[in-house]
Protein backbone atom coordinates (compact mmCIF):
# COMPACT_ATOMS: atom_id res chain seq x y z
CA UNK A 1 0.00 0.00 0.00
CA UNK A 2 1.25 3.29 -1.10
CA UNK A 3 2.07 6.38 1.25
CA UNK A 4 -1.23 7.94 0.44
CA UNK A 5 -3.46 4.64 0.80
CA UNK A 6 -1.61 4.34 4.29
CA UNK A 7 -2.42 7.86 5.52
CA UNK A 8 -5.61 7.71 4.63
CA UNK A 9 -6.91 4.22 6.13
CA UNK A 10 -4.52 4.60 8.82
CA UNK A 11 -6.05 8.25 10.14
CA UNK A 12 -9.38 8.44 8.81
CA UNK A 13 -11.23 5.80 10.92
CA UNK A 14 -13.66 6.17 13.64
CA UNK A 15 -12.26 7.20 16.88
CA UNK A 16 -12.93 6.44 20.27
CA UNK A 17 -15.44 9.37 21.74
CA UNK A 18 -14.58 8.29 25.06
CA UNK A 19 -11.02 9.75 25.25
CA UNK A 20 -10.26 12.86 27.31
CA UNK A 21 -9.72 15.94 25.36
CA UNK A 22 -6.10 17.49 25.18
CA UNK A 23 -5.38 20.36 27.75
CA UNK A 24 -3.46 22.71 26.38
CA UNK A 25 -3.38 25.52 28.86
CA UNK A 26 -0.11 26.82 29.74
CA UNK A 27 1.54 25.43 26.27
CA UNK A 28 3.33 27.24 23.88
CA UNK A 29 2.16 27.67 20.46
CA UNK A 30 4.38 25.15 19.13
CA UNK A 31 4.24 22.80 22.03
CA UNK A 32 0.57 23.14 21.80
CA UNK A 33 0.89 21.96 17.75
CA UNK A 34 2.82 19.31 19.03
CA UNK A 35 0.62 17.83 21.12
CA UNK A 36 -2.43 17.66 18.61
CA UNK A 37 -0.06 16.16 15.94
CA UNK A 38 1.42 13.30 18.63
CA UNK A 39 -2.23 11.61 19.29
CA UNK A 40 -4.09 12.72 15.53
CA UNK A 41 -2.86 9.19 14.38
CA UNK A 42 -5.28 7.73 17.31
CA UNK A 43 -7.47 10.13 18.15
CA UNK A 44 -10.56 12.84 16.48
CA UNK A 45 -7.92 15.31 15.78
CA UNK A 46 -10.86 17.43 14.57
CA UNK A 47 -11.95 17.43 18.44
CA UNK A 48 -8.32 17.91 19.80
CA UNK A 49 -8.26 21.20 17.76
CA UNK A 50 -11.30 22.64 18.95
CA UNK A 51 -9.25 23.05 22.01
CA UNK A 52 -6.63 25.25 20.56
CA UNK A 53 -9.09 28.70 20.00
CA UNK A 54 -9.84 28.96 23.34
CA UNK A 55 -6.40 29.24 24.21
CA UNK A 56 -5.07 31.09 21.07
CA UNK A 57 -7.04 33.78 19.68
CA UNK A 58 -7.37 34.41 15.91
CA UNK A 59 -4.55 36.74 15.56
CA UNK A 60 -2.34 33.43 15.04
CA UNK A 61 -3.77 31.95 11.84
CA UNK A 62 -1.51 33.95 9.72
CA UNK A 63 1.40 32.06 11.51
CA UNK A 64 -0.18 28.72 11.85
CA UNK A 65 -0.31 29.11 7.99
CA UNK A 66 3.89 29.52 8.55
CA UNK A 67 4.10 26.55 10.05
CA UNK A 68 3.94 24.52 7.37
CA UNK A 69 6.72 25.16 6.60
CA UNK A 70 8.81 25.38 9.90
CA UNK A 71 7.68 22.28 11.24
CA UNK A 72 8.09 21.79 15.29
CA UNK A 73 10.28 18.96 16.82
CA UNK A 74 8.23 15.88 17.13
CA UNK A 75 6.00 15.66 20.82
CA UNK A 76 7.75 12.99 22.87
CA UNK A 77 4.22 10.71 22.79
CA UNK A 78 5.02 10.29 18.99
CA UNK A 79 8.78 9.49 19.82
CA UNK A 80 7.96 6.77 21.83
CA UNK A 81 6.73 4.98 19.57
CA UNK A 82 9.39 5.54 17.20
CA UNK A 83 7.58 6.44 13.91
CA UNK A 84 9.24 7.89 11.10
CA UNK A 85 9.56 11.79 10.17
CA UNK A 86 7.62 11.15 7.45
CA UNK A 87 4.85 10.12 9.32
CA UNK A 88 5.35 13.26 12.12
CA UNK A 89 5.24 15.57 8.81
CA UNK A 90 1.83 14.14 8.40
CA UNK A 91 0.38 14.09 11.61
CA UNK A 92 2.09 18.28 11.88
CA UNK A 93 0.19 18.78 8.71
CA UNK A 94 -3.04 16.94 9.57
CA UNK A 95 -3.02 18.96 13.15
CA UNK A 96 -2.80 22.50 11.04
CA UNK A 97 -5.68 21.89 8.66
CA UNK A 98 -7.75 20.79 11.87
CA UNK A 99 -6.48 23.79 13.71
CA UNK A 100 -7.47 26.22 10.99
CA UNK A 101 -10.66 24.90 10.23
CA UNK A 102 -11.30 25.23 14.52
CA UNK A 103 -11.60 28.96 14.13
CA UNK A 104 -14.14 28.83 11.31
CA UNK A 105 -15.31 31.72 9.80
CA UNK A 106 -12.36 33.54 11.56
CA UNK A 107 -9.90 31.52 9.01
CA UNK A 108 -11.87 32.25 5.96
CA UNK A 109 -10.29 35.67 4.67
CA UNK A 110 -6.82 33.53 4.79
CA UNK A 111 -8.42 31.11 2.99
CA UNK A 112 -9.36 33.09 0.23
CA UNK A 113 -6.67 35.02 0.29
CA UNK A 114 -4.67 32.10 -1.12
CA UNK A 115 -6.70 29.74 -2.29
CA UNK A 116 -5.95 30.90 -6.29
CA UNK A 117 -2.21 29.36 -5.78
CA UNK A 118 -2.48 27.10 -2.44
CA UNK A 119 -3.84 23.15 -2.85
CA UNK A 120 -4.53 22.98 1.42
CA UNK A 121 -6.70 26.53 1.58
CA UNK A 122 -8.19 24.98 -1.45
CA UNK A 123 -9.12 21.63 0.30
CA UNK A 124 -10.20 23.42 3.56
CA UNK A 125 -12.70 25.64 2.13
CA UNK A 126 -14.60 22.74 1.07
CA UNK A 127 -13.82 20.72 4.05
CA UNK A 128 -15.70 24.40 5.95
CA UNK A 129 -18.63 24.21 3.89
CA UNK A 130 -19.00 20.80 4.42
CA UNK A 131 -19.31 21.58 8.11
CA UNK A 132 -21.70 24.09 7.38
CA UNK A 133 -19.46 27.55 7.70
CA UNK A 134 -21.09 29.52 4.69
CA UNK A 135 -21.49 27.14 2.58
CA UNK A 136 -23.46 29.11 -0.23
CA UNK A 137 -20.98 31.78 -0.44
CA UNK A 138 -18.02 28.89 -0.40
CA UNK A 139 -19.58 27.48 -2.95
CA UNK A 140 -20.47 29.83 -5.60
CA UNK A 141 -16.68 31.14 -4.73
CA UNK A 142 -15.30 27.84 -5.96
CA UNK A 143 -17.37 27.21 -8.83
CA UNK A 144 -16.20 30.75 -10.33
CA UNK A 145 -12.43 29.65 -9.49
CA UNK A 146 -12.17 25.94 -10.21
CA UNK A 147 -11.99 26.71 -13.95
CA UNK A 148 -9.13 28.98 -13.70
CA UNK A 149 -7.38 26.50 -12.24
CA UNK A 150 -4.50 23.52 -13.45
CA UNK A 151 -5.53 20.27 -13.38
CA UNK A 152 -3.40 18.56 -11.07
CA UNK A 153 -4.98 21.03 -8.17
CA UNK A 154 -8.27 19.44 -9.28
CA UNK A 155 -6.77 15.82 -8.82
CA UNK A 156 -5.29 16.91 -5.34
CA UNK A 157 -8.78 18.11 -4.33
CA UNK A 158 -10.36 14.73 -5.45
CA UNK A 159 -7.34 12.41 -3.65
CA UNK A 160 -7.40 14.36 -0.51
CA UNK A 161 -11.49 14.70 0.01
CA UNK A 162 -12.84 11.44 -1.81
CA UNK A 163 -12.27 8.69 0.41
CA UNK A 164 -13.46 10.97 3.40
CA UNK A 165 -17.26 12.14 1.55
CA UNK A 166 -17.22 8.00 1.64
CA UNK A 167 -18.38 8.42 5.37
CA UNK A 168 -18.90 12.08 5.60
CA UNK A 169 -22.25 12.95 3.79
CA UNK A 170 -22.34 17.03 3.56
CA UNK A 171 -18.30 16.38 2.39
CA UNK A 172 -20.20 14.40 -0.66
CA UNK A 173 -22.24 16.76 -1.39
CA UNK A 174 -20.11 19.92 -1.84
CA UNK A 175 -17.61 17.31 -3.91
CA UNK A 176 -21.46 16.64 -5.99
CA UNK A 177 -21.54 20.44 -6.47
CA UNK A 178 -18.32 21.31 -7.50
CA UNK A 179 -18.77 17.93 -10.69
CA UNK A 180 -20.76 20.57 -11.89
CA UNK A 181 -17.55 22.34 -12.92
CA UNK A 182 -16.60 19.89 -16.16
CA UNK A 183 -12.96 20.17 -15.51
CA UNK A 184 -13.46 18.80 -11.91
CA UNK A 185 -15.87 16.01 -12.93
CA UNK A 186 -12.81 14.58 -15.25
CA UNK A 187 -10.12 15.02 -12.58
CA UNK A 188 -12.65 12.92 -10.44
CA UNK A 189 -13.11 10.15 -13.18
CA UNK A 190 -8.85 10.35 -13.82
CA UNK A 191 -8.52 10.50 -10.02
CA UNK A 192 -10.51 6.92 -9.20
CA UNK A 193 -9.29 5.14 -12.58
CA UNK A 194 -6.17 5.41 -11.49
CA UNK A 195 -7.33 3.80 -7.91
CA UNK A 196 -9.06 0.88 -9.78
CA UNK A 197 -5.36 0.49 -11.11
CA UNK A 198 -3.83 0.55 -8.16
CA UNK A 199 -6.37 -1.29 -5.99
CA UNK A 200 -8.71 -3.12 -8.84
CA UNK A 201 -9.53 -5.24 -5.46
CA UNK A 202 -11.14 -2.63 -3.69
CA UNK A 203 -14.97 -3.56 -3.28
CA UNK A 204 -15.72 -0.41 -1.77
CA UNK A 205 -14.23 1.70 -4.53
CA UNK A 206 -15.96 -0.12 -7.24
CA UNK A 207 -19.87 0.50 -5.22
CA UNK A 208 -18.45 3.93 -5.34
CA UNK A 209 -18.19 4.17 -9.12
CA UNK A 210 -21.14 2.24 -9.64
CA UNK A 211 -23.08 4.65 -7.23
CA UNK A 212 -21.11 7.91 -9.39
CA UNK A 213 -21.72 6.86 -12.85
CA UNK A 214 -25.41 7.44 -13.44
CA UNK A 215 -24.87 11.38 -12.16
CA UNK A 216 -21.70 12.12 -14.53
CA UNK A 217 -22.58 13.62 -17.69
CA UNK A 218 -21.88 11.71 -20.78
CA UNK A 219 -18.36 12.65 -21.67
CA UNK A 220 -17.34 11.58 -18.03
CA UNK A 221 -19.03 8.44 -18.45
CA UNK A 222 -17.01 7.76 -21.81
CA UNK A 223 -13.85 8.87 -19.90
CA UNK A 224 -14.53 6.34 -17.34
CA UNK A 225 -14.83 3.57 -20.28
CA UNK A 226 -12.20 4.72 -22.27
CA UNK A 227 -9.82 4.91 -19.11
CA UNK A 228 -10.64 0.99 -18.04
CA UNK A 229 -11.03 -0.20 -21.40
CA UNK A 230 -7.36 0.59 -21.93
CA UNK A 231 -6.67 -1.60 -18.83
CA UNK A 232 -8.36 -4.42 -19.90
CA UNK A 233 -6.35 -7.09 -20.95
CA UNK A 234 -5.32 -6.95 -17.12
CA UNK A 235 -7.73 -9.23 -15.63
CA UNK A 236 -8.13 -7.53 -12.17
CA UNK A 237 -9.14 -4.57 -14.41
CA UNK A 238 -11.99 -6.74 -16.27
CA UNK A 239 -13.38 -8.20 -13.20
CA UNK A 240 -14.09 -4.64 -12.64
CA UNK A 241 -15.42 -3.47 -16.00
CA UNK A 242 -17.74 -6.69 -15.40
CA UNK A 243 -18.90 -5.58 -12.42
CA UNK A 244 -19.56 -1.77 -13.18
CA UNK A 245 -21.39 -3.43 -16.51
CA UNK A 246 -24.58 -4.24 -14.53
CA UNK A 247 -25.13 -0.17 -14.71
CA UNK A 248 -26.56 0.88 -17.82
CA UNK A 249 -25.24 3.97 -17.56
CA UNK A 250 -21.52 2.66 -17.79
CA UNK A 251 -22.67 0.01 -20.34
CA UNK A 252 -24.05 2.03 -22.70
CA UNK A 253 -20.85 4.26 -22.32
CA UNK A 254 -19.06 1.04 -22.22
CA UNK A 255 -20.66 -0.30 -26.01
CA UNK A 256 -19.55 3.53 -27.58
CA UNK A 257 -16.11 4.10 -26.88
CA UNK A 258 -14.99 -0.15 -27.85
CA UNK A 259 -14.45 -1.32 -31.12
CA UNK A 260 -16.68 -3.66 -32.86
CA UNK A 261 -13.76 -5.95 -33.34
CA UNK A 262 -13.27 -5.99 -29.33
CA UNK A 263 -13.26 -9.00 -27.32
CA UNK A 264 -14.64 -7.66 -24.52
CA UNK A 265 -18.03 -7.14 -26.61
Amino acid sequence: MGLVGWFRKTFLTASDPNQPQLVLAGLGFDEAIALIAAGSWRVDVNREARQFPLQFGPEVIPESWRRYESIGEPHPNFEARKRSMTEWIECWWRALEAILCSYREHALPSLWERVDTNDRALLLLCRLAAEGVERELILAGLRDRLPGMAPERHEFLVENSEYSARRDSDLAVVLTYLRQVPAFERATVEVLCRRVFEEPDDTELVAVLKKLIPTLSRSARNLVAERLHSRAKYDSVRAVIEELRQVPAFEHAFDEVRPSTDSTR
